[in-house]
């Protein structure tokens, strides 16, 4: 019996092993390590492509690299990629550029004197053409502007002139105005030039100024002054002067004065271009040199002792004038 026991348990327990094995077999234990890389099929991975950057600037690529081989055959050269062809610069002209300035009511007609130097030991044939320059507020525009010539021819080492009209409109706000000229040569790059002229416009309404006067006022002295000057194209202008009691009788003038003063100066070149020729004065008999330049100041004056009481008027009248000052002192001291 017991030889017959000892039997049973050894067969027992071999089942039981063999059990324990087939199980442990089927439910591996969760912290047992993963199979290498190598023991798992590649198509179980998912691979991501690869990010690409294009750089701006082409590199050049040696002159042959190898491609793989491909079943046995030989290596392939592949021919680099033609690289992108640098341009030379454009070279610049040797000329050097100079053109006048002015100012003008709206509605008038502007001519500019421009020079140009051709510095360089070839000639050159440039064409002159206006363009516009959107930086500034108050640029001259392409459709006001003539160039005379066109096309200008310039020997080396020497200069040569040319004319730009400039009709502002009747509509032109005044200001500071800025043109733009493209000079262009024949096989150089173009070089732009700009040139100024001020618009303003003149006086022509007439102008009332009311004033009371107390009684037992002592005096009243009144001043009214206008400036002439034929400078910069500038006209010389008038202004016409009443003055009115407080019954509506026009008063005399006490004083009226002329004061008429000249600057000249010697002939030298200017930044700004060539000097603009200066017309001859206003007053007949007394031409005006282009160096020179004349203003005139008038002023007409009342003085007038123990005025009425009541309110007074004054009366002035602009012809094509810039400006006046009037100047009304009621018990001046």
């Amino acid at each position: 019996m017991g030889v017959i026991t000892t039997m049973k348990r050894i067969l027992l327990t071999t089942l039981a092993a063999i059990l324990l094995i087939g199980v442990v077999a089927a439910y591996p234990p969760i912290y047992q390590v993963s199979p290498p890389y190598k023991q798992i099929p590649p198509q179980a991975y998912k691979i991501l492509p690869a990010y690409k950057y294009i750089p701006q600037v082409p590199t050049i690529k040696p002159d042959i690299w190898i491609k793989p081989h491909s079943e046995g055959g030989e290596p392939t050269p592949t021919p680099p990629p033609t690289p992108i062809p640098t341009l030379p610069p454009v070279p610049k002209p040797y000329i050097y550029v100079k053109i006048g300035y002015s100012s003008a009511k709206a509605g008038d007609t502007v001519v500019l004197t421009g020079e140009i130097m051709n510095e360089g030991k070839d000639d050159v044939t440039v064409k002159l053409v206006p363009i516009s320059n959107e930086w500034y507020g108050q640029a001259i525009k392409p459709e006001w502007v003539s160039v005379d010539p066109a096309e200008l021819n310039v020997p080396a080492g020497e200069s040569a002139q040319f004319k730009i009209t400039v009709s502002i409109p009747e509509d032109a706000a005044p200001g500071y105005y800025r043109g733009s000229l493209a000079i262009r040569p024949e096989n150089y790059a173009e070089v732009v030039e700009d040139y100024a002229i001020t618009v303003y416009r003149l006086l022509n309404e007439p102008v009332t100024e009311e004033f009371y006067v107390p009684q037992n006022t002592s005096s009243i002295n009144i001043s009214v002054t206008w400036n002439c000057y034929n400078d910069y194209n500038m006209p010389s202008g008038n202004l016409t002067v009443h003055l009115y009691n407080p019954t509506g009788e026009e008063v005399a003038p006490t004083a009226k004065y002329t004061h008429i003063s000249g600057f000249v100066y010697a002939p030298m070149g200017s930044p700004f271009g060539p000097p603009i020729e200066i017309l001859p004065g206003t007053l007949p008999g007394t031409p005006v040199p282009k160096n020179r330049k004349v203003y005139t100041d008038h002023k007409v004056m009342y003085d007038l002792p123990n005025p009425a009481c009541g309110t007074w008027k004054l009366e002035m009248i602009p012809e094509y004038l810039r400006s006046f000052r009037y100047d009304i002192y009621v018990n001046p001291v």
